[in-house]
């Protein structure tokens, strides 16, 4: 029994003991949550207040102390007269040339499940046939008719009245004599460069989308540029017209990019136009048709890149996958004369010296700019000589009066000038320019061109902002530079009236730009 008892007497001192926590710690709370604790704490917050409010007066104050200051100093005001000074107005995209609204595409529905057909995984009808709902997929860019097309049937952006007069005033210009033009010097040309300027009445969207070759009607009574796109269209600009679109006529003779567009020299009625889609077309603007001189079956990388003349009626052609067709145009074939196979890869440009006919240069996508003598190509033609670069070359033309030199333009950011007064496998570079050529995927790639009659300076499109069209000399000089508040967009193709100070740059949006 005392056992037991001795242990009930512990139990009962730890409940005592027990308890006596419990209090205590009931004590603790209590004092925790008195009233006279609540004092306490928003005391503590009144202080924390009365510190945040000496703050903000202190910042305040130092805020007014540091514009008293800048007023004193009158920065503020020289800050605001630096801004009306330096502020540019806003440019805005001229509204003239062609209006065209978006055209949305149909979205193509899902086709349904061989469940929802009522089909077996094989394909099979199950029991009563359930046709597939799909939207017909629009068909562009569909191969033209190999026969003539005629300029109204072609045309896509003008009523019958409007084409009229266009047609007549073509015929008019066709009959104008071609102007003798003598050489001028480069700095004969900088000094009537100056008084060339642009305006929005000289900005105009000639072609729905982007523009691939430019050139100028060799006509002195109007200025009139024609352009070429990336979906066969050819643009006619007058710029003191106001028939069609502000002057504008569209046409759609071919089916892909036009890469090149040039007026006969020595007659002014026609305009050869070659494209991807691998033919050549005379438009004649006497009868107003478009004639094709030349065709090649569509095929993989059989297009028409690029051409010039060995004579006024015989073209010199650069095709797909490295080959060169001549063609007379008088025979009225629509083959090539002559077929050769120069390389593996694309000529992006091709380019006949102006006094030896025989000789001219290519310009490959392999990285060299070709030098080839017409007379000694037999099956297997090799070149006379190779000019290097370390990528792509974009474009290779000779010198326009003696062809002393070759002008090339490379994916690598250089300008080049070979010296090729002597024609043989020794030609070496004369000059190399720094120059950003890298365009990218949506702008056309540079194409650097001889000033008209002019063997001392060339012009190039620019990606330095504000956007400009630089003009340089054959000794690595930036001679002159176009610009102007309607010039707000990249000119990768360039083209100079042959006798008049007119030049026209096209940009990736189908819109020219011209000073005069």
């Amino acid at each position: 029994m005392a056992k037991y008892q001795k242990r009930g007497s512990n139990s009962m001192s730890s409940k005592v003991s027990q308890t006596s926590d419990f209090k205590s710690l009931a004590g603790k709370r209590s004092k925790v949550w008195s009233p006279d604790n609540g004092t306490v704490v928003s005391k503590k917050i009144k202080k924390e207040k009365q510190k945040e409010d000496d703050y903000e007066k202190m910042r305040q104050k130092n805020i007014a102390e540091k514009m008293a200051l800048l007023q004193s100093l009158d920065i503020l005001k020289a800050k605001q007269e630096l801004a009306e000074v330096s502020g540019r107005k806003k440019q805005t995209k001229s509204s003239k040339g062609l209006k065209l609204t978006a055209v949305k595409e149909p979205v193509p529905l899902r086709p349904r499940s061989l469940r929802l057909q009522k089909r077996d995984p094989e394909g099979l009808i199950i029991s009563e046939p359930s046709v597939p709902r799909f939207v017909d997929s629009i068909v562009q860019n569909v191969q033209k008719s190999h026969e003539t097309l005629d300029f109204k049937d072609v045309c896509k952006n003008s009523d019958e009245n409007g084409l009229e007069e266009f047609m007549f005033d073509m015929k008019n210009i066709s009959k104008e004599k071609a102007v003798n033009f003598s050489n001028r010097s480069l700095k004969k040309y900088v000094k009537k460069f100056s008084k060339m300027k642009i305006n929005s009445d000289q900005v105009a969207k000639v072609t729905p989308d982007r523009i691939f070759s430019v050139a100028i009607h060799p006509t002195t009574t109007k200025t009139l540029v024609i352009a070429g796109s990336k979906w066969g269209h050819i643009g006619f600009w007058d710029l003191k017209s106001q028939t069609g679109n502000d002057g504008v006529f569209l046409f759609e003779p071919h089916c892909r990019p036009v890469n090149c567009i040039k007026v006969s020299g020595d007659n002014h009625e026609k305009l050869y136009s070659s494209s991807y889609d691998g033919t050549i077309r005379c438009g004649d603007l006497v009868k107003c048709v478009f004639d094709e001189v030349y065709y090649t079956p569509e095929k993989k990388d059989d297009a028409c890149f690029y051409f010039d003349f060995l004579s006024p009626q015989v073209l010199i052609i650069t095709q797909g996958e490295g080959r060169l067709s001549i063609v007379d145009t008088r025979t009225g074939k629509k083959e090539p004369d002559r077929l050769f196979q120069l390389c593996y890869r694309r000529m992006k440009t091709v380019s006949v010296h102006p006094l030896k006919r025989d000789y001219f240069v290519t310009a490959c996508s392999d990285g060299k700019a070709s030098l080839w003598d017409l007379k000694n190509m037999q099956r297997k033609p090799q070149s006379v000589a190779d000019l290097p670069h370390e990528k792509s070359v974009s474009s290779a033309f000779f010198s326009p009066v003696t062809g002393n030199y070759i002008l090339t333009t490379s994916f690598d950011n250089k300008l080049r000038v070979f010296d090729s007064t002597e024609l043989n496998e020794d030609i070496k570079v004369k000059k190399t320019y720094r120059h950003n050529n890298q365009t990218g995927r949506w702008l056309t790639p540079f194409q650097a061109i001889w000033l008209p009659n002019n063997e001392e300076g060339f012009v190039v499109g620019s990606m330095k902002h504000p956007r400009q069209i630089e003009v340089f000399d054959v000794n690595g000089d930036c001679a002159y530079t176009f610009m102007g508040e309607s010039l707000g967009s990249v000119c990768s193709i360039n083209a100079f009236h042959p006798t008049e100070l007119v030049l026209a740059g096209g940009n990736s949006s189908g819109r020219v730009h011209v000073f005069m």
